[in-house]
């Protein structure tokens, strides 16, 4: 598996907002960690999603400090609805 594929879907009303960052965690003995990335920098730039519509961002893993093994992970994202902020997480299950 070289990269992931995250869909952002918008089902609301309101042009949702946000950047290129994002991150992964694994879930191990209950906790959350995030697993670091070696030399990736993102771009500075503002995307946004109209209502009804969706986006998918690639998320190449080769950038990861960390081989993805068995387990469950989640991708964390920040999202802007007007002036509000929301962080929020998409889990997902690696299976061998």
């Amino acid at each position: 598996m070289n990269e992931l594929i995250l869909k952002i879907e918008n089902t609301g009303t309101t042009t949702v907002g946000f950047g290129e960052p994002l991150y992964i965690e694994k879930l191990t003995s209950g906790t959350w960690y995030q697993i670091p990335y070696r030399n990736l920098a993102f771009a500075d730039i503002s995307l946004g999603i109209e209502p009804n519509s969706d986006y998918e961002q690639a998320v190449p893993l080769e950038h990861l400090d960390y081989q993805l093994t068995e387990g469950n992970y989640r991708i964390i994202k920040v999202f802007n609805v007007n002036e509000d902020e929301s962080v929020l997480g998409a889990e997902f299950e690696i299976k061998e």
